[in-house]
């Protein structure tokens, strides 16, 4: 994994918080981590039983490359989460799902859970939709040819005062917000699950065929209660480090269990 990258995505985002300036380059890391394994795979298909692979071995070795950056991948997560002021972080080890919370000044509850299993490659339309004096524009330079934007899934509840019914929003958390649908919870609903809880409720429509004004008016309602392209970056960030993290938690848990009497050398 190109742990640089990651850093340097970390550190953006610090520094874009204080000075309100640019946006966190794409998570680059997760890129190549996900390139790599789509080659690997097919490579490990061909092996045959005159090359077997000594699964203990490559668990072990990966593991170790991943613990050497492992220190860096949490003060990375510190720095993210004290950027993120105003907000509660729920970040519980071993479960993909985060979230961020605050309680706004009128008593409505705030909660965006994010998904770090689940990243999103975007449609270059819907970078597109920044405001005119954006900095997609800027950093688009940057990136290769053929590159295109990646975000996670996300839900972001506004519960109104005092409990009962809330608004939900199916979003993706990228270098921008980027809402997918919105829908009413009614008292007592799971505010989570996105419908599963009934799966004949009526979602809302397809958010892109709304008037454009109230598709902003949407996003204004959101920015009012901190939920805005500056909070969706610093949690794209956030969820890449998140994976970062629980990979090589995962490696140790598969490491631990194909060679139990081995030790790992961090």
């Amino acid at each position: 994994r190109a742990m640089a990258s990651l850093l340097a995505r970390g550190a953006s985002v610090v520094a874009r918080r204080s000075a309100v300036a640019a946006r966190v380059a794409a998570p680059a890391a997760m890129a190549a981590r996900r390139a790599t394994v789509a080659v690997a795979r097919p490579l490990a298909a061909r092996l045959s039983y005159d090359s077997r692979v000594d699964l203990g071995d490559v668990v072990y070795r990966e593991l170790e490359l991943e613990l050497e950056s492992a220190a860096e991948t949490d003060n990375v997560i510190g720095e993210l989460t004290a950027a993120m002021e105003g907000f509660e972080v729920t970040d519980v080890a071993g479960e993909a799902r985060f979230s961020v919370a605050r309680t706004t000044e009128g008593g409505e509850r705030v909660v965006v859970r994010v998904d770090c299993s689940h990243l999103t490659e975007l449609d270059g339309d819907d970078e597109a939709s920044e405001g005119e004096g954006g900095a997609g524009s800027e950093e688009g330079e940057g990136e290769g040819e053929g590159e295109f934007p990646t975000g996670y899934e996300a839900v972001v509840t506004v519960t109104a005062a005092g409990g009962g019914e809330a608004l939900r929003f199916l979003c993706v958390v990228g270098s921008d917000l980027i809402i997918d649908s919105v829908q009413r919870i009614g008292a007592g609903e799971d505010s989570l699950a996105g419908g599963v809880e009934n799966d004949d409720a009526y979602k809302g429509p397809t958010f892109d065929d709304l008037d454009v004004a109230m598709q902003q008016g949407f996003y204004d309602y959101l920015a009012e209660r901190g939920v805005d392209d500056e909070l969706a970056d610093t949690l794209n960030a956030y969820a890449a480090a998140k994976e970062q993290r629980e990979y090589t938690r995962w490696l140790g848990d598969v490491a631990r269990f194909v060679s139990p009497t081995r030790e790992i050398e961090a």
